[in-house]
């Protein structure tokens, strides 16, 4: 059995290793929330992950939030539904391609064409049904930053005022990046999602004290201090 690689990175937020990418758990006061199902071999390791932590605190595991339509964050889920049959949400607009009604789009440029044939040829089982997240109330807020897909968001929990931003962002040694340019449906939408991040938080309606992404080890706590310094480093980088 594969070793269970779960670890509670912030007060009741966990993530779980699954391939290249990470989901995580939010224990929240009326149950557990998922974000993200993993390749669809990873699935098992999120039940796994998601039976423990409730055998920990007790509680349920009561809704899915999907991310984005690709198929690391994605094709798991089809095994978490069996499992817990609990509600699935996505944005919108990322719904049909979650579940196959609609072709996954291509990136950016010639290798942004070739991902599009690795998202069609991976193994890919689509859950039965994904309801639409727009509207609807979680625990937490969710944040429609498209760019990397159309229907991208992040997760924004106020209890930690914790970031969960997806493939928005990666976090190197001391700098923010993008994702490679060919994962990303438009580079100069995500690059107005950021902006609309750094405006949000200029204004006060986010305060922001810990960012993890989904992709590579990075996280940034007491991110307050920096955080929007480290966007306009980026967007600066980006020439925008």
């Amino acid at each position: 059995m594969i070793r269970l690689r779960l670890e509670e990175v912030i007060d009741g937020i966990y993530r779980v290793k699954v391939g290249m990418s990470y989901c995580f758990i939010l224990d929240k006061p009326d149950g557990l929330y998922l974000l993200d199902g993993g390749f669809e071999r990873s699935g098992k390791t999120v039940i796994r992950a998601v039976k423990e932590i409730r055998r920990d605190v007790d509680k349920e595991l009561k809704a899915v939030v999907v991310s984005h339509h690709h198929v690391d964050h994605t094709a798991g889920l089809w095994k978490i539904e069996q499992q817990f049959n609990v509600p699935i949400y996505a944005h919108s607009r990322d719904v049909p391609v979650i579940l196959r009604e609609t072709n996954p789009p291509p990136g950016e440029g010639f290798l942004g064409r070739l991902f599009v044939w690795f998202l069609k040829l991976s193994r890919y089982h689509p859950p039965r049904t994904v309801l639409i997240a727009d509207s609807q109330s979680f625990p937490f807020s969710v944040i429609h930053l498209p760019g990397h897909t159309d229907g991208h968001v992040a997760l924004y929990d106020l209890d930690t005022k914790t970031l969960l931003c997806a493939d928005l962002l990666t976090i190197g040694k001391n700098v923010l990046k993008l994702p490679p340019r060919f994962f990303n449906q438009s580079i100069s939408i995500h690059l107005r999602s950021l902006r609309q991040l750094k405006v949000m938080i200029e204004t006060g309606k986010l305060v922001i004290q810990n960012v993890i992404p989904s992709h590579g080890k990075g996280l940034l706590r007491d991110a307050d201090r920096y955080f929007l310094e480290k966007i306009e480093e980026l967007l600066e980088r980006q020439g925008r």
